[in-house]
């Protein structure tokens, strides 16, 4: 590899680290070339991105950054995947993978706004909800007084309608 490419490569990571709200740091050894382009294609589905650089040009990308204490685990093969939305997304889908396949496949690591994650603590990223269920959460917490309002207005109504039919029907017969 000549001087310019990784020159370019180099700026390349340095820009993904920058772009990526999470960047995992994987071993896949013994995968075969079918399995990483599966692996690829479902993290491509959810908008994050699997790519493979030399362990030397990830050192270089990182010298003098706050991911400069990754290197310690960057050693033996390195593929890295990038997600630029919910950080949950691709250590979920790195985490099932690697269970998958535990002996080919394996997380090393993480980077997440800042701190550097061990594959522990990858797994516990990967247990976050999703934005969506935040938000539905939110807007559950937001709509329950509303709900609540409404069901007691209503019971109340109903108690009311149940109570004026009571009085009616004793009232007829008395009548009687």
């Amino acid at each position: 590899m000549d001087q310019k490419t990784k020159e370019s490569q180099v700026a390349e990571l340095r820009d993904k680290f920058t772009e990526s709200s999470v960047v995992i740091f994987c071993s896949y050894q013994k995968l075969d070339v079918p399995t990483i382009t599966s692996l690829r294609r479902n993290l491509e589905k959810d908008h994050c991105e699997y790519k493979i650089y030399k362990n030397s040009l990830i050192k270089v990308a990182v010298k003098g950054t706050s991911m400069e204490s990754i290197s310690a685990i960057l050693e033996g093969p390195t593929a890295l995947i990038f997600s630029r939305e919910h950080p949950a997304t691709a250590a979920k889908i790195a985490r099932d993978f690697s269970k998958e396949r535990k002996d080919l496949f394996y997380i090393k690591g993480g980077y997440l706004e800042g701190n550097i994650l061990s594959n522990k603590q990858v797994d516990a990223v990967a247990d976050m909800p999703s934005k969506e269920q935040i938000k539905a959460d939110f807007l559950g917490v937001l709509l329950a007084p509303a709900t609540n309002l409404v069901a007691l207005l209503q019971t109340a109504s109903q108690s009311f309608v149940c109570l004026l039919d009571a009085y009616q029907r004793n009232s007829e017969t008395q009548d009687k």
